[in-house]
Parts: structure tokens; sequence; C-alpha cells
């Protein structure tokens, strides 16, 4: 036995002795022929008829079946992280060489609809290899911080509509909201959506104004806003009957949520979307 371990037990036993209780310690200790094995010890002071201290008892249970189970447990589940964490940066820059390719095929036409398709697509595409960039950078693999993943989705938005932004401000507030991938990508494709529309038609340079993206945590379950207080929707605008695609994308996604979708035309546009996660 080591230094060390005879001071463990000697402070053990001096413990013991002083009329202190011990249960359940793991310990190592060295066979006769020197293999370690790890035990569960447990001590108790031993009384005389007096209740005077005479003695210490102390008895062994050998974990080390236990123990190794843990530690094998602890090392697939080790690995399993690591392939996982690899397959999110595999789907992220899948999604990237998918980008890039739309960017290549987009150089054979000059039609300015059909350039726009492109961009707008490969915008939806960047919204999803960011959530999985955002899980292969997190230790949580499971959820994503969904505020710190809105903030790099505007900016790309920013990026992309550089043209307006000496006249259109963005304001982001998000509580600490984290969410499973299959959420995260949901929602992500519903800001990217509503957000583009409110700075492809919401503004002019003679119509300044703000977009403000709001993410909150309500009674059973989280409320998204996406406001502008730009030019406003048409007269005759009917959500149930529009053939804008982004809109169409917005409300497909919050009915595979399961959530609701309400809009509000008081001073430009807002998008009120509740959801949960069951």
């Amino acid at each position: 036995m080591n230094e060390n371990k005879e001071i463990k037990y000697e402070n053990i036993i001096s413990n013991v002795i002083s009329g202190e209780f011990k249960a359940d310690l793991e310990l190592e200790c060295a066979r006769n022929d020197g293999e370690l094995i790890y035990t569960m010890m447990a001590t108790a002071p031993l009384l005389n008829v007096d209740n005077n201290i005479q003695g210490v008892m102390a008895t062994f249970a050998d974990i080390s079946d236990m123990i190794m189970a843990e530690k094998q447990i602890k090392a697939s589940l080790e690995e399993k992280e690591v392939l996982l964490r690899e397959i999110h940066h595999r789907v992220k820059n899948n999604l990237q060489i998918i980008s890039s390719l739309m960017s290549l095929q987009s150089e054979y036409t000059q039609e300015p609809e059909t350039l726009k398709m492109f961009q707008e697509s490969k915008n939806r595409i960047r919204s999803m290899a960011l959530i999985h960039e955002k899980l292969y950078q997190s230790e949580d693999l499971a959820h994503i911080d969904f505020g710190e993943y809105l903030m790099s989705l505007v900016d790309m938005l920013l990026i992309f509509h550089k043209e307006k932004r000496d006249y259109v401000d963005v304001c982001l507030n998000c509580d600490a909201v984290f969410l499973e991938i299959d959420t995260a990508i949901s929602m992500g494709l519903i800001v990217n959506e509503l957000v583009s529309n409110c700075f492809k038609h919401a503004f002019t340079p003679e119509k300044e104004g703000m977009i403000e993206i709001n993410l909150s945590t309500a009674p059973e379950g989280y409320l998204l806003e996406v406001a502008d207080n730009g030019v406003g929707l048409p007269d005759n605008f009917d959500l149930e009957k529009t053939n804008s695609l982004g809109l169409l994308i917005v409300q497909t996604l919050t009915m595979q949520l399961k959530g609701s979708l309400k809009i509000e035309t008081d001073n430009g546009v807002t998008f009120k979307l509740f959801f949960s996660e069951d």
C-alpha cells in the first residue's frame, strides 16, 4: 500500500475512533497478489459495555465490476458524443456545399426573378446549416441556445440586405431559450422568412424603420414576435389565400409545431407565433 493510501486509511480510522460513523466510501485496495480492486467500505466504532470505543469495525464489498461497467458506459457515451458532433459538422458542410452549388447554378441565368429565387433558397439552407454549426460547437448536442442562434441569423440577413442597412434597424430581444434540434430548425426557417419579408416589403429609402424580433417564455410555451413599423399589408391581404412562398412556409411549419399564428396590423405588421415543445 502506498503512502497516500496509508494516510487515507489512517484518517478514516481516526475519525471512526473519535465516534464518527462512515458508510459507502469508495476505495482502491490491493489484493495479496498485488491486483488493485475497487471496494465499497463502511466503518463504525465498536463499543464496550461502558459505551467506550474499543475498536473499529470495517466491511468491504468488491465493486470492481460495477466501476468498470460505469467506465465503459462513460467511454461509450463520450464516443457517441464525438460521433454525433461529427455528424452535425458533416451535415453543416453538406448544406454549405448545396448552397455553393446553387450559387454556381445561378451564374447561368440573368433573370432577376430566378436569381432572387436562388438567393432566397440559399438563405433557407444557410439558416438550417447554422443550426448544425451551433450544435457541434456546443457542449449540449441535443439543445441549441436559440437566442445566440438568432443573433447569428440576423447578422447573416443583414449582410444579405446590406443595401437597406442605412434605413432599417433591427432590434433583437430573447429570453434564455434552449430548443431541441427539430424545433430549432423550424423556428429558424420561420424567423428567416418573416425577417426577410420585412426587409423586402416593409421599407423604402423614403420610409425608414425598425424590425423587432422578440422571443419570450410564455405559459406552457414560447412566444415569437416579429414586428416592423413599415408600410403595412395590402387592404385585401388574406393569409389563408396568400401565394407568397415565404408565408406558406411559415404557415406549414407553424402547423408542424402545433403552434398558433396571429397577425396584427397596427403601425406596421406584427406576426405573433405561440409554440411549445411537448
